[in-house]
């Protein structure tokens, strides 16, 4: 179940030097604790991007058994289409590398945010970066064109497997 407080506890991650996967604890509109998650390095576009957004930086985010996207700017993207069901959120099939794979995931974005929540099915998921060395994933951004960014998964089947908490299992098994 996604809750808002992770939300804006993702949005405040500092970003990190290393290109090494770290936990970070999430916290409520109070401050308090709620859980772990693990996260990415951030990273720059692979090419250049246009005026505003040549200091965009995106990070990917993984709690046990979800995945985001989180972002220092808010998207623009382009070719999306809405769900009846929930009118709120935008629907992009984005194109995704891991190592050399090509694959696609689904991506779901709320209307007021930055945060990208990732769908993909069992080995095309949180499985594959758990054994994958990089992830590449390109989105087609509102007059930039496709836009790229490349993740180290140095250290992450360890931080994902340590982002569920006591008592959750790790779906991947791992």
């Amino acid at each position: 179940m996604r809750k808002i407080p992770m939300v804006l506890a993702i949005m405040l991650l500092p970003a990190g030097a290393a290109a090494q996967w770290t936990q970070t604890m999430l916290v409520d509109q109070f401050g308090r604790e709620t859980d772990v998650a693990a996260h990415s390095e951030r990273a720059s576009t692979i090419r250049p991007m246009a005026f505003p957004y040549e200091d965009l930086q995106g990070q990917i985010v993984v709690q046990c058994d979800s995945m985001w996207l989180s972002f220092t700017e808010r998207p623009n993207l382009t070719g999306g289409f809405s769900l009846l069901s929930l009118p709120d959120v935008t629907v992009y099939h984005v194109d995704v590398l891991l190592d050399d794979q090509e694959v696609t995931w689904a991506v779901d974005i709320l209307e007021s945010g930055s945060l990208m929540v990732l769908t993909a099915d069992g080995d095309l998921g949180i499985t594959a970066l758990k054994s994958s060395e990089t992830v590449s994933v390109a989105l087609p951004w509102f007059q930039q064109g496709p836009v790229a960014f490349q993740w180290s998964l140095d250290g992450a089947a360890e931080a994902i497997a340590a982002s569920c908490g006591p008592g959750e299992r790790d779906p991947t098994g791992r």
